[in-house]
């Protein structure tokens, strides 16, 4: 029998701890099945819930919600955009936007997400299989060695969830793509933690996966928090 060594040990308790945070962050919005069932019961998700259940944006954050878009996200300040076009075309372009941020010279984060325009049509052809299938292409491409996927099905979205882990040089690295299918767009991110733990840096990251859902999510939770804060009327 292999041992598993130390090393390895913690790397998996560090990709747990962070989908602990996220299925903490999906509870909170209640906008799409839990990915890991099995960390639901988890006595730490209230706590980690307390660390994302503020929706404003803290100083410097940025809300990645393009007009066209039928989702968002929130970056820990600006990304960097680029326009990508098919080679001979100048008209069949592409929006990246990419945000990348170095902790201690030894942990690093990379985000990227694209927002393209999409139809019904288009809509119905991204069926959860359709969708599973894109994100198995990015396991090989990502050269991932253990992965889950997901997908679910809301009332006006489609999503697809890939968390695993991969190689980066001798450094290990935390992989999650998504692609959110909407009526009218079709959003893909990719987000890599790279390196050893480092405590700010894997909850920035959780944080930025958290802040992922649909426009219509946020609008939703922005009417609760409202109704909450509303006082009530006086009794005569």
């Amino acid at each position: 029998m292999h041992k598993i060594s130390r090393h390895c040990r913690a790397h998996h308790k560090r990709i747990t701890l962070i989908s602990k945070i996220w299925v903490a962050s999906l509870m909170l919005v209640m906008t799409i099945a839990l990915p890991f069932p099995s960390l639901a019961q988890d006595g730490q998700i209230k706590a980690l819930s307390d660390i994302l259940a503020d929706n404003a944006l803290d100083e410097g954050e940025f809300r990645y919600a393009p007009a066209t878009c039928d989702f968002e996200m929130v970056f820990p300040e600006k990304p960097f955009a680029t326009k990508r076009c098919e080679a001979g075309s100048n008209t069949r372009c592409t929006n990246l936007t990419s945000y990348t941020m170095v902790y201690d010279v030894t942990t690093t984060i990379e985000v990227s997400v694209t927002c393209v325009p999409s139809d019904a049509a288009k809509y119905e052809a991204y069926s959860e299989r359709v969708i599973s299938l894109a994100l198995n292409g990015m396991v090989k491409r990502a050269d991932i060695t253990e992965q889950e996927i997901n997908t679910t099905q809301e009332e006006t979205y489609r999503r697809g969830s890939l968390l695993g882990s991969a190689k980066r040089g001798k450094q290990n690295s935390i992989y999650n793509a998504q692609i959110w299918v909407g009526q009218n767009s079709v959003m893909t991110t990719e987000a890599k933690l790279i390196g050893p733990y480092h405590e700010k840096a894997d909850v920035v990251f959780s944080k930025i996966l958290a802040s992922i859902k649909s426009k219509d999510a946020a609008i939703s939770d922005e009417e609760a928090k409202s109704k909450n804060s509303t006082p009530a009327p006086a009794q005569p």
